[in-house]
C-alpha cells in the first residue's frame, strides 16, 4: 500500500501544480490540489467505479447541480483513474456541507425560519429531479441493495447464532426479517421500478449547502424508495453516530462530529438468553428530524408514493454498510433493536408511519 501511495503521488504530481491534501480511505482516495492556478477536487477510482462515476456525471449534467469535470487521467501502470472536478469554494474545514450544518445545529431544540429555508433549498432540487422519470429494472443505486444481498447480507450474517433468536420488539427472529429481505430483492430483481434522476447516495457528506451533490457513482435513474431510505438512515442514525464512530476517516476536514457522536449513543439494555430482549431509545437531533419531514413534504407535493417495502431497504442500510458483528456490544444490540423497531412500526401508510417514528425519536 505504501509503495502504491508513492506511485500515485508521483504520477499525479506530474499533472498538478500543488497538492493541498490527499485523503486515503479504505476503498477510495481523494484530495484537493492546484491545477493551472485553480483549486480542484480530485478522486482516484478503480476501473468499474470510474465508469459508474462517468455515467453518473453524464446523465446528471445540467439536470441536477454537480461540479464540472476539469480533466480525467489514467494513472500510469495501474487500472485506476483520476477525475478532477472544479472545487466548490463554499466548502471549508467543518463548513459548507449539510453534515457541517447539522453538526452546528444538532443541539438546537427550536429551529428558525432560516434553518428551514436552508433545508428546503437543498430538497427543492428534487422538484426538478421528479420531472425526469423512467421505468428501470437496473439502477445505479442497486450497488447498495441487490448487489449486497450475497456479498454482505448473507456472507456477513449467515453464521450469526443470535439472529436465530426471537427478539421481543417484533416477536420475530432477525433471520426471519433477513429472509424476507432476501426474498424481496430476489423477487424484484427484474421489476421495473418508477425511477427518478437522483444522486443515489444522499448522505450528509455528499451534499453541499449551496446546494450541490458530490460522488456520482450511484447517480442516475433510481427508485425513490431506495434513495429516501439512504437519506433516512444516513441523516438520522448513521452520519451522526455509527459512521463517525466506526469510519472516522470519511470525515476528513469535517471532524467536528467526532467530538460529539457519543451524544447520540442510546440508553440501551439487553438480555440475551433463549431469546433476546432489548429496551432502548433512539436519539437523533431536531434538525435531522426536520430535514426528513421536509423531504416527505417534497415527496407528497410531487404525488410520489413509497410503499411499506421500504423496510427491506432500511434493513440493508442497517446491516450492509458496516458489519455489525464487529461493533461493540451496545451498538450491535442497538442495530438489532433498530431493525425490529422499524420492521414493527412501518405500516401501509408509510409516510404516516415514518412521521410517527420521527416523533418517537428523542433529541440530544
Amino acid at each position: 500500500m505504501l509503495n502504491f501511495k508513492k506511485k500515485v503521488i508521483k504520477d499525479i504530481k506530474n499533472k498538478l501544480q500543488e497538492i493541498y491534501y490527499i485523503n486515503y480511505q479504505n476503498n477510495s482516495i481523494n484530495g484537493v490540489a492546484n491545477y493551472l492556478g485553480e483549486k480542484i477536487f480530485f478522486k482516484i477510482l478503480n476501473h468499474n467505479d470510474f465508469i459508474k462515476e462517468m455515467n453518473g456525471y453524464l446523465v446528471s449534467f445540467k439536470k441536477i447541480p454537480i461540479m464540472n469535470i476539469v480533466f480525467i487521467k489514467h494513472l500510469y501502470h495501474s487500472k485506476k483513474y483520476m477525475i478532477a472536478y472544479n472545487y466548490e469554494n463554499s466548502i471549508n474545514k467543518n463548513s459548507g456541507l449539510l453534515n457541517d450544518y447539522f453538526v452546528f445545529k444538532d443541539n438546537a431544540h427550536k429551529l428558525s425560519s432560516k434553518d428551514i429555508d436552508i433545508l428546503n433549498n437543498i430538497l427543492k432540487i428534487y422538484d426538478e429531479s421528479f420531472k425526469h422519470k423512467e421505468f428501470k429494472n437496473y439502477c445505479p443505486i442497486n450497488i447498495f441493495f441487490h448487489e449486497r444481498v450475497n456479498s454482505r447480507l448473507i456472507k456477513w450474517y449467515k453464521k450469526n447464532k443470535d439472529f436465530k433468536k426471537s427478539v421481543n420488539i417484533s416477536d420475530k427472529s432477525t433471520n426471519e426479517i433477513i429472509f424476507e429481505t432476501i426474498d424481496y430483492f430476489k423477487k424484484n430483481k427484474k421489476t421495473n421500478f418508477e425511477s427518478y434522476l437522483t444522486q443515489g447516495d444522499p448522505n450528509t457528506l455528499n451534499i453541499a449547502l449551496k446546494p450541490c451533490f458530490f460522488d456520482l457513482v450511484t447517480a442516475g435513474y433510481n427508485p425513490i424508495i431506495a434513495e429516501f431510505s439512504v437519506a433516512f438512515i444516513s441523516t438520522l442514525l448513521y452520519d451522526n453516530y455509527f459512521a463517525p464512530k466506526y469510519h472516522a476517516k470519511s470525515y476528513f476536514n469535517h471532524e467536528k462530529i467526532l467530538d460529539k457522536y457519543n451524544a447520540f449513543s442510546p440508553d440501551i439494555a439487553w438480555d440475551n438468553n433463549k431469546n433476546i430482549a432489548i429496551k432502548s431509545n433512539i436519539i437523533t437531533s431536531q434538525i435531522r428530524k426536520e430535514y426528513i419531514k421536509c423531504y416527505i413534504n417534497i415527496l407528497k407535493k410531487n404525488n410520489i408514493n413509497i410503499s411499506k417495502d421500504i423496510i427491506y431497504y432500511f434493513v440493508m442500510r442497517l446491516l450492509c454498510v458496516f458489519d455489525i458483528n464487529k461493533f461493540e456490544n451496545k451498538d450491535y444490540y442497538y442495530s438489532i433493536y433498530l431493525i425490529h423497531y422499524l420492521y414493527k412500526n412501518i405500516k401501509e401508510d408509510t409516510y404516516k408511519s415514518i412521521l410517527s417514528i420521527l416523533d418517537d425519536m428523542e433529541v440530544i
